[in-house]
């Protein structure tokens, strides 16, 4: 049988490195090569002492989506952020437990983790929720008006400033910038919501208003969550658009 001697003499470290690597000491100062090759020696060398440590040690933390299964296949932005996550997670060992606004039973999927990571746009009473699910909740790009909750932002305003210090390190003077967006609920190439989600990643700080000859029971949920500012009818934009740009 194989022992921690054996495997550090075959990778070429001291046994006191195998036997840290081996219990996943996160303070020992090594390359990720290093790791690596110790580990593999392990294997090839059939050592397994290790093993029940690495399964004391893995912890399990939920990923909650606040799309539905088909609605983030339609959006790689928040689909991009749950797989980012995932991939972490494997390659450190931590299991993952994934659901979804669309299940039905998802706070009894989520029960008895170690924490749980909220992606999208809740209100104040689904916050509560999952805090009161898991005290190791945090919320991936949800923006709150307080702190009252762990959340994790991107930091849209220095992307724009940083965007525009590269346009005019370039050279360029005349840059136009769109703070009020008008969409036709029907386009070409995609529909209005379709332009205003994506829109809506890229700067929530420009204001949305949809258009549409359809009445807008439709778009409510996306009115409700924030993801267009404004609904009107196309026979009603005339007499309301004043108004409308004037709202705060």
């Amino acid at each position: 049988m194989a022992t921690i001697k054996d495997i550090a003499q075959k990778a070429s470290v001291s046994a006191a490195t195998v036997s840290r690597i081996l219990n996943q000491d996160d303070t020992l100062s090594v390359t990720d090569e290093t790791k690596q090759r110790v580990l593999k020696v392990a294997q090839e060398l059939n050592y397994t002492k290790h093993l029940k440590n690495t399964v004391e040690k893995s912890i399990s933390i939920g990923i909650f989506q606040w799309y539905s299964v088909f609605q983030e296949l339609e959006d790689p932005y928040y689909q991009a952020i749950r797989v980012g996550i995932e991939k972490y997670c494997a390659d450190h060992n931590i299991h993952v437990v994934r659901a979804f606004q669309s299940d039905c039973n998802y706070p009894d999927t989520l029960k008895d983790l170690q924490g749980l990571i909220c992606i999208g746009k809740f209100n104040k009473s689904q916050i509560k929720s999952f805090q009161k699910l898991n005290s190791n909740t945090i919320f991936v790009d949800m923006k709150t008006p307080k702190i009252y909750c762990d959340t994790i932002n991107l930091d849209f305003q220095q992307a724009v400033t940083e965007a525009l210090d590269y346009l005019y390190d370039l050279g360029h003077r005349k840059i136009a910038y769109l703070g009020l967006i008008i969409a036709d609920e029907v386009l070409p190439m995609m529909n209005g919501i379709e332009l205003c989600e994506m829109i809506r990643r890229m700067n929530p700080e420009i204001r949305l208003l949809l258009l549409s000859e359809q009445d807008g029971s439709d778009v409510q949920w996306y009115l409700n969550n924030g993801m267009i500012d404004r609904f009107m009818l196309k026979q009603d934009f005339f007499s309301e658009f004043e108004e409308a740009i004037k709202a705060k």
